[in-house]
């Protein structure tokens, strides 16, 4: 049914092909968040895997963006602001699953993550 209504607005196969693994992406960020952490067993500061899993959404988002009619810089920009605003509410997401609490350094690493896309695409 979306697609149906992406088709009528023009958007069509390009939505499809670029779109669909943003909101996939994150939708399996959302699904690894929810899984309480266990009690028992080895703790480990998962911290720094918010790098890379932010790094991919923001070049996804980068991915689909550079597909419409806009400057490159917003184009960065707009990656950047999104996934690190993603990673704010799944941190507040994760606050509410037990085992699991809300974290500013998450978000810090969630934000360096997304930027790490400029330095990867940049061009000089």
């Amino acid at each position: 049914m979306v697609y149906k209504f992406i088709d009528t607005v023009g958007w069509g196969n390009n939505f499809k092909k670029y779109w669909t693994p943003v909101f996939l992406y994150a939708g399996f960020i959302f699904y690894i968040s929810s899984i309480p952490t266990p009690e028992v067993g080895i703790q480990m500061d998962l911290s720094l895997i918010h790098i890379p899993e932010f790094f991919i959404l923001s070049y996804l988002i980068f991915r689909a963006l550079s597909r419409e009619k806009i400057s490159l810089w917003y184009i960065f920009i707009l990656a950047i602001l999104t996934s690190t605003f993603y990673g704010i509410t799944d941190e507040i997401h994760q606050f509410f699953i037990p085992g699991r609490h809300f974290s500013i350094f998450d978000m810090i690493f969630n934000f360096i993550g997304s930027s790490l896309i400029l330095f990867k695409f940049w061009k000089k």
